[in-house]
């Protein structure tokens, strides 16, 4: 074979090498999350909820997990609750956890702690927090 097909071949190569590279990278998710916070729940004055959404990727090959820590008023004081045990899942749309001081009392002020993975890829940790 001549130096001018080899080159040829070695440049048709390179070009489709580079090609599925920049394919795949397109489809990896540049984060593995699409949403997570905090917010107060429905009305219930004692209650606080974290939770991380999944990316829009496809098919679903993911790890998800969120923890949660309230402040609240119960009288004239505040008192604030230990960290909540993770709700974690893979292969999930969403992971939500609750945290709830009881009745008579009001939560004000939510504190988030979220992990997010897409397949094999890097570990995202994120945090969040509302108060009222």
């Amino acid at each position: 074979m001549s130096s001018r097909k080899v080159r040829f071949c070695a440049l048709a190569l390179i070009a489709v090498l580079l090609v599925g590279f920049s394919s795949v990278a397109l489809a990896t998710a540049t984060k593995p999350y699409a949403r997570y916070g905090c917010h107060f729940w429905d009305g219930q004055d004692d209650l606080g909820t974290a939770f991380t959404d999944r990316c829009t990727c496809s098919p679903v090959d993911n790890y998800l997990a969120a923890r949660v820590k309230i402040q609240y008023r119960t009288g004239d004081q505040y008192k604030t609750k230990s960290w909540s045990k993770w709700a974690s899942g893979t292969n999930v749309e969403t992971k939500y956890i609750r945290q709830t001081a009881g009745s008579g009392t009001y939560c004000n002020y939510i504190e988030g702690q979220h992990k997010a993975r897409c397949g094999s890829g890097k570990c995202f940790e994120m945090s969040s927090e509302k108060s009222r």
